[in-house]
């Protein structure tokens, strides 16, 4: 039976919104400039068979992003081709169980809905869906005085007694990250604001520095996820300590 271009395209359109309404997604995250392996099942239920053509779409696209194509032999030798936005970037690795599609390295813009469709040459047709979220992590957090100077690494000298205002603030990250203070191990403060640009600030109130802040280590972390190391600033306290000298008569 042959369909006309319209009413085929709207048939199409009704069978895939069917589909994409009974079927359920699986859920993976990736790292900007990391990779991600989204699997897709391409061992054919039935004996004796194997997939013909397996054809990976993106969100509502109506053209695949990559191709394999087995019509016309081995699966192994099948002809493999990607889309221009995938660049070089897209490998389809059918050595393992379940096959997967590799990203490396992962971009901002990869993020969205897969999905995997196989056609077999005997059995009836699978699709995998697959929600990729990418995580963009947070730039280098920035430590400022109250004056707006910028501090890192060893800093002063401050004075014994006096107070001090530390001011941290990120940019970037997707989504908005944490911004937090520690001495050493432990948690200072994790009390961040948003400002209107969108940038993460947290500042920290020294209202007296004491002698035992000498050479106390201070860093300001921002985290969005559980995945990369936080991004971190850290600057070590110099101080100048009054000293008291006794004078015995003799």
């Amino acid at each position: 039976m042959r369909w006309s271009s319209f009413g085929g395209h709207r048939l199409r359109m009704n069978l895939y919104l069917h589909y994409r309404k009974w079927t359920a997604s699986i859920l993976y995250t990736a790292v900007v400039r990391g990779k991600v392996a989204l699997p897709c099942d391409i061992s054919s239920p039935s004996v004796n068979d194997s997939a013909a053509l397996v054809l990976w779409y993106k969100d509502d696209s109506a053209q695949p992003i990559y191709t394999l194509d087995a019509r016309r032999g081995n699966v192994d030798q099948a002809h493999q081709s990607s889309s221009p936005q995938l660049e070089s970037r897209a490998y389809f690795n059918m050595i393992n169980r379940p096959a997967f599609l590799q990203l490396d390295p992962v971009k901002e813009d990869d993020a969205g809905e897969y999905r995997c469709r196989v056609d077999f040459h005997k059995a009836r047709t699978v699709n995998t869906v697959i929600t990729l979220k990418v995580i963009v992590p947070p730039r280098e957090p920035v430590i400022a005085d109250e004056d707006g100077k910028q501090l890192k690494g060893l800093v002063g000298p401050f004075n014994e007694g006096q107070s001090l205002t530390l001011m941290c603030s990120v940019t970037g990250g997707k989504p908005r990250p944490s911004l937090t203070w520690w001495q050493d191990y432990t948690l200072l403060d994790d009390n961040y604001t948003f400002s209107s640009d969108e940038v993460v600030i947290n500042k920290i109130v020294i209202p007296e520095i004491q002698r035992d802040d000498l050479r106390t280590v201070l860093t300001c972390q921002a985290s969005n996820n559980n995945i990369t190391i936080p991004a971190s600033t850290t600057i070590t306290l110099k101080l100048n300590c009054e000293y008291t000298v006794n004078i015995t008569p003799i």
